[in-house]
């Protein structure tokens, strides 16, 4: 038997499906509608605290789940212990929960330990806490639920993440309202800030994680995002997504690229300003330029952050331009060159 578990006034659709994946009609009924409601098409409304038996018919065959109505959340722990499936990996080290499907719990689980493994190598620093931990949810109302303690952000048609830090576990676990399923590129570009934040501390902070320079951050963000997990547990990455190159090209077109040098010294509030997908996808080709076109320059930048010898914004373009040899001006008009290529 099933089990769903709803805060009072949620709302979440319970659906039948054949051998094939397909969702089947029913006749849906409620053992207690003062605890819960069901509606025609499935979906279950969170009334008061307690529980309900929640069936449909389907032809000749009945199938039930109880539905739980807890009292309101007071920890984002509350939140996460909603999720009825949820994929370990064998060291326990990654877990991913969903409300989506079984399939997609074994299939995003699956491709985050993959994720783990290699980023656990790739930096020097591993996550506070050792473990990587995902929640993904097609509600919005249980996404929402998590503002009270956690920083998140909505992104109408896009990507909505918020991060919530454990101090006494010192793990962070991302909550994750999905847009696109399946969205391997949200667990590649999300989780490698959180290896990365590790990796590149603050001075101020030393023992705790801590924001990179933004553009780097973003940056490199936008780039883990564009491969995938080879079969030997690599990341594979052969041209810069289309996302980036797009745009790149479009603002290249309307005269309004931003010069390195200034996008480079930007601030967060400037960063994540109304002119975000350019100041992103400007970002991320720089980092794709620097990886693709200037490899020793871009290994130069990864062993200084991972054996702490580059712990600032400007240390880190001191090696960059040190390492290739060529000032921000050049740089931009190489990357600019590079951009276009595609």
């Amino acid at each position: 038997m099933n089990k769903l578990v709803l805060f009072a006034k949620d709302v979440r659709q319970v659906t039948v499906t054949n051998s094939s994946g397909a969702v089947l009609s029913g006749k849906w009924k409620s053992s207690n509608t003062q605890v819960a409601t069901v509606n025609s098409s499935g979906y279950v409304t969170a009334v008061a605290v307690g529980t309900a038996k929640i069936s449909v018919t389907v032809s000749s065959s009945t199938v039930s789940l109880y539905a739980t109505v807890t009292g309101p959340p007071s920890s984002p722990a509350d939140v996460f212990a909603h999720f009825p499936a949820c994929y370990s990996n064998s060291t326990n080290t990654s877990l991913l929960c969903s409300d989506i499907s079984t399939a997609f719990t074994a299939q995003e689980g699956y491709h985050l330990a993959q994720l783990h493994a290699y980023y656990s190598k790739f930096f020097s620093q591993p996550l506070s806490g050792g473990k990587s931990v995902e929640y993904y949810t097609l509600d919005p109302s249980l996404y929402s639920r998590l503002f009270a303690y956690c920083g998140g952000v909505v992104v109408a048609g896009g990507r909505s993440v918020s991060s919530c830090w454990d101090s006494t576990t010192r793990i962070y676990s991302e909550f994750i309202l999905p847009y696109q399923i399946p969205d391997f590129g949200t667990q590649q570009h999300e989780l490698s800030h959180l290896f990365l934040q590790m990796t590149y501390r603050s001075s101020v902070a030393p023992y705790e994680p801590s924001e990179v320079n933004v553009w780097f951050k973003e940056g490199t963000g936008m780039y883990f995002e564009s491969g995938n997990i080879d079969s030997n547990g690599n990341l594979v990455v052969t041209t810069p997504m289309y996302y980036l190159t797009s745009e790149f090209r479009a603002h290249y077109n309307a005269g309004t690229l931003i010069p390195l040098a200034t996008l480079v010294g930007y601030n967060a509030s400037q960063f994540y300003g109304s002119d975000a997908t350019q100041v992103y996808s400007e970002a991320g080709m720089f980092i794709c330029y620097l990886t693709f076109k200037q490899p020793a320059t871009m290994s130069a930048v990864w062993a200084g952050i991972n054996n702490g010898s580059i712990a600032n914004n400007t240390e880190l373009l001191n090696v960059i331009t040190t390492t290739s040899g060529m000032s921000l001006a050049q740089l931009d008009s190489a990357y600019t060159a590079y951009g276009l290529t595609f």
